[in-house]
């Protein structure tokens, strides 16, 4: 608490009165900004016919994120005229985090700058100011000073600031204030100027990086501005130095400081060209390479001493692709090239993956993608699968794709009855592997892609054939075969339906055609092209018939009987599979004429001569009710709920001797059995039961159990 005497002129006459001032302590900080107040108390003996200034000195207390400063001002309020007391509060502490600013005030009550002249009219005068000591930097201040007119007063700014009469932390700029006292006069004052040196200015000259991941980078600086003089730098990797060489590409940051310690902070990036990529694009001896990056023209260089950029029927072998581009960057990949037909997929679709030199590659991994051909060569692929896997410790891994190529692929059950050369498009596909290394800290993906197109067929091999590899070495190039494992020589009835599928592997022949040598009753035959399909592409699964009226071998001789034809296919003269024969045998009511999916995605038949015994077994659900009372004579104990019967037939296969009789494992093994029945195509189960202890091979004939789908509501073949 403090005392003291303010003097005034009221109408005239001099007078003065003792004022006593209290100020409270600041409180404890609280809210979102941390604020608190404190409150000001002022007291006189007894009342005046005006209001009396009473005068508290401020000073501010600031840090922010330009730096800290003190600014002092003169602060304001009244004890109304007829009151004895009055009360204020004012701010003491404010904090916030964003932008960083903390506040502390402390108050002092002092004497008047001047006696109070309550009739002197209202006028306003700049106390004082200070400039901003940089440029942009918020700590210039302003003080004015109101005196005459009736108090309080309030304070308009220009720029919006609080009603007081001092403004710290103002920007460069010039600002005016409007005073209003208690009866509305005004007083306006202009022109209060705030400066600050000039901006701190900075040219600078950047030579971009030549090659991708380079150190031949730099930046040359040529500061302005500000004191004009005594700049220092300090950039953000730590350097002192003006100018910078041997940089790598990247964003650099600089602070410049001028000898008034004003500071400005310049971004700066240093570029360079994009990693040369090289995509590798291989479909067997076919390569083509798409190279990105860098900058063109490119020039080539393969290990064999060749400069083309892609390479046709490139020998079996490993190379090196070397790009170099305009700046002389160099990139190099490893290119294997090697013999392929193509995969089943119900056989591992295994890609293996290896690297030389672990040391140069941390955190190594390897990146798979599979990527499927929706419409044969439509060119149109789409990603269906992803992986990434860690490299063992020797630099290797392996990736396998059956599960994933298998689930596109299918065998559909042939049209009944077809006739048509057809494409079994659901039972092949192309589809590319595009695959890459990544490493490093953190791990990036490597500058060389390989996009390798492969072809995948539905079937598979058994898993000992599939190791020895022996289909792909040397079977299909010597026998040429159909996709059956069935005898070359087979009983089939005249009526009953077959088919032979080819996979074309020789791109040469663009041409199939299906000849048939028929041989009569009268030991005479006849050689014709029956059928014929173009064009064909590499890779394409195809279906012919091959029964005798899906054929129309008839009509080659209507008055002659068939007992046996050949089938082989032919591009011109040239042989393009093996000879397929057919015994042929009258149509008998006994027959059982089964087509069945064998391992390799086609479809077998089987001609059944045994007269198959059938049975019928059923199966019913009852429920048990008491009888009612009076019950009459056709009421029911048990009532049925459900009731089926499961048809099941006995076969006798005996025209095949125990060498041919051999593929019936397959048989007995087929997902997709059928029934060739009038009309349709009936699918059945198969169950074939070989003692361990018998030669089946040499049995005279063999025995199968064929179940008919379920019966539940009975109508005879229409």
């Amino acid at each position: 608490m403090s005392t003291k005497t303010y003097n005034y002129i009221f109408e005239g006459d001099p007078g003065s009165i003792d004022v006593t001032v209290l100020i409270g302590s600041c409180g404890i900080p609280s809210g979102d900004p941390l604020v608190s107040n404190l409150s000001i108390d002022a007291s006189i003996p007894t009342p005046l016919p005006f209001a009396l200034n009473i005068y508290i000195s401020r000073q501010l207390d600031w840090i922010d994120s330009f730096g800290s400063g003190t600014f002092n001002s003169t602060d304001v309020f009244v004890i109304p005229a007829g009151e004895t007391t009055a009360s204020v509060s004012r701010e003491c502490y404010f904090e916030r985090s964003s932008p960083y600013l903390r506040e502390e005030s402390f108050y002092e009550f002092i004497d008047q700058p001047e006696v109070q002249d309550v009739d002197a009219p209202l006028s306003v005068t700049l106390l004082s100011s200070t400039n901003a000591s940089c440029f942009g930097t918020p700590n210039g201040s302003a003080q004015v000073e109101a005196l005459g007119g009736v108090a309080p007063y309030s304070y308009a700014w220009s720029d919006g600031g609080p009603n007081s009469p001092a403004r710290p932390t103002l920007l460069p700029g010039t600002y005016s204030v409007i005073v209003t006292d208690a009866i509305d006069n005004t007083f306006e004052l202009t022109g209060i100027v705030i400066s600050s040196p000039p901006q701190i200015l900075s040219g600078s000259s950047v030579t971009p990086v030549t090659c991708f991941g380079g150190n031949n980078g730099a930046i040359n600086l040529t500061p302005s501005g500000g004191s004009g003089s005594g700049y220092s730098f300090s950039w953000s990797d730590g350097s002192t130095l003006q100018n910078r060489s041997g940089l790598t590409a990247g964003t650099y940051q600089v602070t410049i400081t001028d000898s008034d310690g004003c500071a400005r902070l310049f971004t700066i990036i240093v570029s360079q060209p994009a990693q040369i990529q090289i995509t590798v694009n291989k479909s067997g001896q076919n390569i083509t390479n798409t190279v990105t990056g860098g900058t063109g023209p490119y020039t080539y260089l393969w290990s064999d001493g060749s400069t083309l950029k892609d390479r046709i029927n490139i020998p079996f072998g490993v190379y090196s692709f070397t790009v170099t581009d305009a700046n002389g960057c160099v990139q190099s990949t490893i290119i294997v090239v090697q013999e392929f037909k193509f995969f089943f997929s119900k056989n591992p679709i295994w890609l293996s993956l290896s690297v030389e030199d672990m040391i140069s590659k941390p955190n190594l991994s390897f990146v798979c993608e599979v990527y499927l051909e929706d419409s044969y060569e439509s060119e149109s692929f789409n990603l269906k699968y992803s992986s990434e896997q860690p490299a063992r410790a020797d630099g290797t891994t392996d990736f396998n794709m059956q599960q994933v190529l298998n689930a596109f692929l299918d065998a559909n059950v042939p049209i009944f009855g077809d006739s048509v050369v057809r494409f079994v498009s659901e039972g092949f596909k192309r589809f590319y592997l595009s695959y890459f290394e990544k490493y490093g800290e953190p791990p990036v993906p490597d500058d060389t892609t390989v996009n390798e197109t492969f072809y995948v067929l539905y079937g598979g091999l058994s898993e000992q054939e599939f190791a020895k590899q022996t289909f792909f070495d040397s079977y299909l190039d010597t026998v040429k075969p159909f996709l059956t494992w069935s005898p070359t020589t087979q009983p089939i009835a005249s009526d009953q339906h077959s088919y032979l599928h080819f996979v074309v592997v020789n791109p040469v022949f663009s041409s199939l055609t299906l000849k048939a040598t028929v041989r009569y009753s009268d030991n005479t035959s006849v050689t014709a092209d029956v059928k014929s399909i173009s064009p064909v592409k590499n890779f394409e699964l195809v279906r012919f018939p091959a029964g005798v009226q899906q054929l129309a071998l008839q009509a080659l001789n209507p008055t002659k009987i068939i007992v046996g034809y050949d089938l082989q296919l032919f591009s011109g003269t040239t042989e393009l599979s093996e000879k397929r024969t057919y015994e042929v045998y009258g149509v008998k009511r006994h027959y059982r004429k089964l087509l069945y999916l064998n391992s390799l995605g086609g479809w077998d038949h089987i001609l059944c001569f045994g007269r198959g015994k059938q049975s019928l077994r059923t199966q019913e659900e009852t429920i048990s009710r008491d009888l009612p009372v009076g019950y009459s004579y056709s009421d029911r104990e048990e009532e049925t709920v459900s009731k089926s019967g499961m048809l099941t037939g006995e076969l006798i296969i005996a025209t095949l001797n125990g060498y041919q009789r051999k593929h019936l494992i397959d048989l007995a093994i087929s997902e997709k059995v059928y029934e060739q029945t009038a009309t349709g195509y009936l699918p059945v189960k198969v169950k074939m039961d070989f003692d361990p202890e018998d030669d089946f091979e040499n049995l005279d004939e063999i025995g199968l159990d064929i179940y008919y789908p379920k019966i539940r509501r009975y109508t005879p073949e229409l």
